[in-house]
C-alpha cells in the first residue's frame, strides 16, 4: 500500500525494467512513466577472445547459489549439451544451493570447476573470456524483467543462455545476445549452443557489448535519467 500510495502520488514513475511496469499497468493508467535500465561501470579489461576452446564448451553461472535459481532446468540442459558436446560449468560465487547444483551439473554429463567469490574484475573476466555463455536461468515462478547477475554477463561481453521473460527476453531476441531456452525444448536449445560456429558466438559477444554500452552503461543511465527529468519541466 506505501509503494501504491506513493504511485498516486508521483509527478514520474521510472522502473527498473518494462515487465514491472506490465504488473503494475492499473496504478500507472495514465501516469507519466519512463524504464530506467540498472547499470554497471564498464569493464575496461573485456578483450574479444581470438578463439574459443574448440573441443569443450564452457559455461559460467555467476551469483548467488540460492533458492530461486532452476538447477533442474539447469542440469537437463548441461545434459543435452553433453549428448553433443563436453562441457564444463565454470561456477564464480556460492550460497547454500552450491553442493546441490554441483551435484546435479555433474550427474548431468558436465564437469564443474568452482572458483568461490571474485570480485576482481580482471579475474572474472580471464574466466568469461573461454567462456561461451553465461547461465541466466531461473524458477519460472520469479517474476522480474532483468537479473543483477546479467548485467555483469552483459559488461563482461558474454552471452547469455536465458530463462528471464520480459524485457531480457526481448532483449536475447533482438540484439542477438544469446539464447533463450524454452523450458519445454531444452533439446534444440542445447544443440544450438553446442553446435554455435565460433564466428557466430564473437558476433554475439560484439552484440552484447554494444548493447551494454548503449543501455546498461553509466554513461546511458545518465542520459536516460536526465531525459526523463527534462520531459517533467
Amino acid at each position: 500500500r506505501v509503494r501504491d500510495w506513493g504511485l498516486n502520488a508521483a509527478d514520474l514513475i521510472t522502473t527498473e525494467c518494462r515487465l514491472y511496469q506490465e504488473v503494475l499497468q492499473r496504478q500507472l493508467d495514465g501516469k507519466n512513466t519512463g524504464v530506467l535500465y540498472l547499470c554497471r561501470p564498464g569493464v575496461t579489461c573485456v578483450k574479444l577472445p581470438d578463439a574459443l576452446p574448440a573441443k569443450e564448451l564452457n559455461l559460467c553461472y555467476l551469483g548467488s547459489i540460492n533458492n530461486i535459481i532452476d538447477i533442474p532446468t539447469i542440469a537437463d540442459l548441461l545434459g543435452e549439451i553433453a549428448k553433443n558436446r563436453p562441457v564444463r560449468l565454470h561456477i564464480i560465487g556460492d550460497g547454500e544451493s552450491r553442493d546441490e547444483l554441483i551435484r546435479c551439473a555433474e550427474n548431468a554429463g558436465a564437469k564443474v570447476v568452482f572458483h568461490g567469490k571474485i570480485y576482481d574484475l580482471a579475474e572474472k573476466q580471464k574466466i568469461f573470456d573461454i567462456c561461451s555463455f553465461g547461465i541466466n536461468i531461473m524458477k519460472a515462478s520469479v517474476c522480474v524483467g532483468l537479473t543483477m547477475k546479467s548485467l555483469d554477463y552483459f559488461a563482461g561481453g558474454l552471452p547469455i543462455l536465458n530463462t528471464i521473460g520480459g524485457d531480457t527476453y526481448e532483449l536475447v531476441e533482438k540484439r542477438k545476445i544469446g539464447l533463450n531456452v524454452c523450458r519445454g525444448d531444452i533439446r534444440s536449445t542445447a544443440a544450438l549452443a553446442a553446435n554455435a560456429p565460433a564466428e557466430e558466438n564473437l558476433q554475439m559477444r560484439r552484440n552484447t557489448l554494444d548493447m551494454f554500452n548503449e543501455l546498461f552503461s553509466e554513461k546511458a543511465f545518465s542520459a536516460t535519467l536526465e531525459k526523463q527529468m527534462e520531459a517533467m519541466l
